[in-house]
């Protein structure tokens, strides 16, 4: 609102109309040209501290999201540039949300105990506690991004062929029905009902699928590059380097595992009272929901999701991702000699190819998490040992899969074999980028 100067304070911090009191909100102002970058480039008022900025950006953008994904008969929108024009609109400025936090978080562990630095990273008032909010809000809407299910009716929960549980789509009895305010279209879906909608196909685009928000986010989320002034000094890179991933490893090396694993209790969206609700992936996730919701987290987000992570998170010189993540293939070069009680095995039934992957002491990796699920389908499916008097257990019959079953389950686990061979050949040919520009 607009008042007279005559009615502000002296010290410009309130305005007194009448009988009512006004308090002056910060303007935080970067350029004419360039928004929304970061908690100190704002061209317009959207709060008064880092925690209530974040919340009105990220209301913005769901309310938004109908008017960038669905065209409804712009001349000229396509989806071909859906990505350039989004990224850095949206998740690059969630990137960068967390730069300035990271490196100055890192920083202050040489010179505060964990219990000051605590203190003062939740402290609203005299710390940083809106500004920890505002960063974790942020990690939160990108992996809420990639978990975010397809729109359309679920039932169940369904048991999945590893035995697994989850609310699924084309069941029958589909009672949970997911609008577009809740959910987003996974796919981009071309024609408009019939209507004549332009004289070539690409012309009849009805929405831009989710998916390519999918990959954007893991984009972001594995991004660990800033643009300081200082990284031009070649004393120590690391700490220049900043990402999610060094703000919340833990949290990263869940979803890590529950991505590759198929199991969503933990990190799935679920409901709540009628409502879609996701866990506060900035939490210790540990909380189990027994009907998690189908998160179309598919082969293709898997396959990316190791991809940009093992080529980008361990750019902070990090390399627990990797290790985590690393699956390989015995008997070969690749194949690190480990204590056999440091390895997780899953033998391939079609070629005889053992994988291997290490077991961690406090925590299931995601290498671990993919090969434990291939051993599931395995002892579900038609290729599982009879002979209960072999040497291995791993591929033994489940004695609660009646054997109809497991036929149908042979191609559950055919497919989940193609996502293990691709994470034993993703690690050896990760690089460490352009030296020259780090």
């Amino acid at each position: 609102m607009l008042v007279d100067v005559a009615d502000l304070t002296e010290d410009r911090a309130q305005a007194v109309v009448g009988d009512t009191t006004y308090t002056r909100v910060p303007y935080i102002y970067c350029s004419h040209s360039r928004a929304d970058l970061s908690d100190s480039c704002l061209t317009r008022d959207f709060g008064a501290d880092s925690g209530e900025r974040m919340k009105n950006i990220l209301d913005e953008l769901s309310t938004w999201y109908i008017e960038r994904a669905f065209p409804r008969g712009r001349v000229g929108t396509n989806h071909f540039n859906y990505v350039s024009r989004w990224y850095g609109r949206i998740y690059d400025r969630m990137k960068n949300w967390n730069d300035q936090y990271g490196l100055f978080v890192d920083l202050l562990q040489r010179f505060f105990t964990p219990q000051q630095l605590e203190q003062f990273l939740t402290d609203p008032v005299n710390g940083w506690g809106t500004r920890t909010w505002a960063v974790q809000n942020a990690f939160n809407y990108l992996v809420q991004t990639i978990m975010m299910p397809n729109v359309g009716a679920y039932g169940g929960p369904v048991q999945s062929a590893d035995g697994t549980r989850k609310m699924v789509q084309g069941v029958f009895g589909a009672n949970l029905n997911l609008g577009v305010d809740q959910a987003r279209f996974f796919s981009t879906s071309w024609g408009d009902g019939g209507r004549d909608c332009g004289y070539e196909w690409y012309e009849c685009l009805h929405h831009v699928g989710y998916y390519l928000e999918k990959i954007m986010a893991i984009e972001a989320l594995s991004d660990s590059s800033t643009n300081f002034v200082a990284r031009a000094s070649p004393e120590d890179l690391r700490q220049w380097e900043v990402g999610y991933y060094t703000t919340f490893p833990e949290q990263v090396s869940i979803i890590n595992a529950a991505l590759m694993n198929g199991d969503f209790s933990r990190v799935g969206p679920y409901l709540e009272f009628g409502r879609l609700k996701f866990p506060n992936y900035a939490g210790a996730l540990d909380e189990v929901h027994q009907a998690p919701i189908d998160p179309y987290a598919t082969f293709t987000i898997q396959l990316y999701w190791q991809v940009l992570g093992q080529a980008r998170f361990h750019d902070t010189f990090d390399q627990t991702f990797r290790d985590e993540s690393r699956v390989f293939v015995l008997g070969t070069g690749r194949s690190p000699d480990l204590d056999i009680t440091r390895v997780v095995t899953f033998t391939d039934p079609v070629t005889g190819l053992t994988y291997g992957a290490l077991r961690l002491e406090d925590r299931i990796g995601a290498g671990h998490a993919v090969l434990e699920r291939a051993n599931r389908l395995l002892q579900r499916s038609s290729y599982c040992d009879v002979d209960d008097l072999t040497v291995s257990d791993l591929d033994d019959c489940d004695p609660q899969t009646p054997a109809n079953a497991r036929t149908r389950n042979d191609l559950d686990l055919l497919d989940h074999v193609e996502l293990v061979k691709v994470m034993a050949d993703l690690a050896p040919m990760m690089d460490y980028g352009n030296p020259y520009d780090p």
